[in-house]
């Protein structure tokens, strides 16, 4: 976003205009793309680029006679805008979440950027090496996300899950909760929750009894013939439990016995 031209207006690049929003909108979808992986986000590619190109819109910004409060307010605007494009928004810890690893990323890879023209270059950055900044700082991203294992450990649990319910494919965002046991006492089958509103076809429910610490009563549940998590298919039958709650962050809940053999 904004922290690359910024960083270009402070070193007094000599560019072409195209290049430099091809180079923004480049890290921006770096950016994006990185809290993607982090925080095990389902968002189409189109989406990311869409919003990368809005990003890169901003190099505009230093055409336009403005003082430094609003050209900060209108960052601040347009990062909200290119987080609710990629990644939408369920809730607001949610988006501040992606907010906030969105600012980290920028700032970490700003740093880094500036850093290596302090180091490195004495003179203004010509085409080819600004290449070989890109080369390095791919390979910066790549040490970056290896040593980054003390923040991704909060997110181990969280999975990306490929549900088929009534013959229909949904993209969904998971957890695995342990303290999830619900099974279906009958056949055995595990049992995973989602939020009821995601189902808005009539289905033949099956009712299974449940309890927790505060209450207990009868769970509506569907079947589902099918489920891959991390692209990964599981071959165990298993029931859906609507649930009238929102999940906090993501779409499902997984069952500890679906995944004991994955």
């Amino acid at each position: 976003m904004s922290f690359f031209y910024t960083y270009i207006e402070v070193m007094k690049i000599k560019i072409y205009l195209d290049f430099l929003l091809f180079i923004n909108m480049f890290f921006d979808f770096i950016i994006l793309f990185l809290v993607s992986a982090i925080l095990k986000r389902n968002v189409l590619i189109l989406k990311l680029i869409i919003s990368s190109f809005i990003g890169s819109l901003t190099i505009f910004l230093l055409f336009i006679n403005i003082n430094s409060y609003l050209l900060i307010m209108l960052k601040l605007i347009i990062s909200i805008i290119m987080i609710l494009i990629s990644f939408g928004f369920k809730n607001i810890k949610y988006f501040i979440l992606n907010l906030y690893y969105f600012y980290i990323i920028s700032i970490t890879l700003g740093g880094f950027l500036y850093f290596f023209k302090l180091n490195i270059y004495d003179s203004f950055i010509n085409i080819y090496n600004l290449l070989i900044i890109i080369l390095f700082t791919l390979l910066f991203l790549i040490v970056y996300l290896k040593n980054i294992k003390s923040i991704k450990n909060n997110y181990n649990d969280y999975y990306k899950v490929k549900l088929n319910i009534n013959n229909k494919e949904f993209d969904l965002s998971a957890f695995l909760d342990t303290g999830n046991k619900v099974n279906d006492p009958y056949n055995g089958y595990p049992v995973i929750l989602i939020n009821e509103k995601l189902v808005k076809e009539k289905n033949n429910y099956i009712y299974i009894p449940y309890k927790t610490i505060s209450n207990d009563g009868l769970l509506k549940c569907i079947k589902s013939n099918k489920i891959i998590i991390d692209n990964k298919i599981i071959n165990k039958k298993f029931l859906i439990g609507l649930v009238n709650i929102t999940i906090d962050n993501v779409d499902v809940i997984l069952n500890k016995k679906l995944m004991e053999d994955f």
